[in-house]
């Protein structure tokens, strides 16, 4: 595949007038936004991968209305059911198509459907999300695969998806791993071809769990929740099994901050937060490498360097890059 080594997505604009746009950047520093990308009105982008069939981004996508009920073209509004699963697909990053499939519209005319997440494997690529009504309830997790993202198979519905949710996924060894929640319960699942998953109870709470990252080391999650107060927190297990909770700076325990991208290195995993770049040898012990009061939303990994976005406290898009590895 030729391409880019790093791939963004994001909004700009102001409130009611919002445009959602695509960069592309060989070195992760200087970035050049790609030309239109198609079907992008009443849509969210959520997750990006690469795989050798090209780039693949998903999200959703829904109509708007304001409080008055009238239809909108623009982001700060309600979003009202039905609610699609949203694909767009490049060879190059740089020309886009928009994905449509069967298996990305909802089954009623009340719900939504939403990926969060998509990982790359062997066989193509595997997407993670949800199922949820009108009134926002998250009624089921979902997942779909897809040999190329153009065509996309919905896994069907078992006791494993009900009253869940799920937020990353990424490829391991033994297939795929995707972290969420669970009757209001953190939960991870496991699956060998993205179709048919095992839900399994990390027992470690009442956390939506947001992120993970899966090395020869094992895994690395990070969640929202508690059972006083909504605090980040970050737990690692060699085998997705047994987890240990890590013991976090003050810093990132905070709800509005916390470690929402991981990513495994060569030596270790690193997470972007909304206070920096995070490193850790082992998922416990985490310091800060990068981006004091940078707000960053995505970390990863590609020709071997590491790559984050975000925002400065000005709100003006931001990138880093460094060796993908611990310092």
């Amino acid at each position: 595949m030729q391409g880019p080594v790093a791939l963004a997505y994001g909004e700009v604009g102001i409130v009611g007038v919002v445009e959602t746009r695509v960069w592309t950047s060989r070195d992760g520093r200087e970035w050049t936004p790609v030309g239109a990308v198609p079907d992008t009105q009443d849509a969210t982008m959520a997750d990006v991968s690469a795989g050798s069939a090209g780039f693949v981004v998903v999200g959703s996508r829904a109509p708007c209305r304001t409080a008055s009920g009238a239809v909108v073209l623009a982001a700060a509004c309600v979003k009202v059911p039905p609610g699609q699963a949203a694909v767009w697909v490049s060879t190059d990053g740089t020309v886009w198509d928009s994905v449509a499939d069967g298996d990305l519209d909802p089954p009623t005319d009340r719900s939504f459907l939403t990926m969060q997440a998509v990982t790359a494997g062997l066989a193509g690529f595997v997407a993670v999300g949800n199922e949820s009504m009108d009134e926002g309830t998250v009624t089921k997790a979902a997942a779909w695969v897809s040999p190329d993202g153009r065509v996309w198979t919905r896994a069907s519905d078992s006791a494993a998806f009900a009253n869940a949710g799920m937020s990353d996924v990424v490829e391991t060894d033994g297939g795929f791993f995707a972290v969420g929640f669970q009757d209001l319960a953190a939960r991870v699942w496991r699956s060998a071809d993205g179709l048919g998953w095992t839900v399994v109870d990390p027992r470690i709470g009442p956390f939506n769990l947001m992120s993970v990252a899966a090395s020869s080391r094992g895994f690395v999650v990070a969640g929202l929740g508690g059972t006083t107060r909504r605090l980040w927190t970050v737990w690692a297990s060699p085998d997705g099994a047994a987890w240990t909770q890590a013991s976090l700076p003050v810093e990132l325990e905070d709800e509005h901050i916390g470690l929402r991208s991981l990513v495994a290195v060569d030596n270790g995993f690193l997470g972007a937060s909304e206070r920096g770049i995070w490193a850790s040898p082992d998922g416990l012990d985490w310091v800060k490498v990068a981006g004091e009061m940078d707000a960053f939303y995505a970390v990863a990994v590609r020709s071997g360097r590491a790559v984050a976005t975000g925002n400065d406290p000005e709100m003006v898009p931001v990138a880093w890059t460094g060796p993908a590895g611990v310092p």
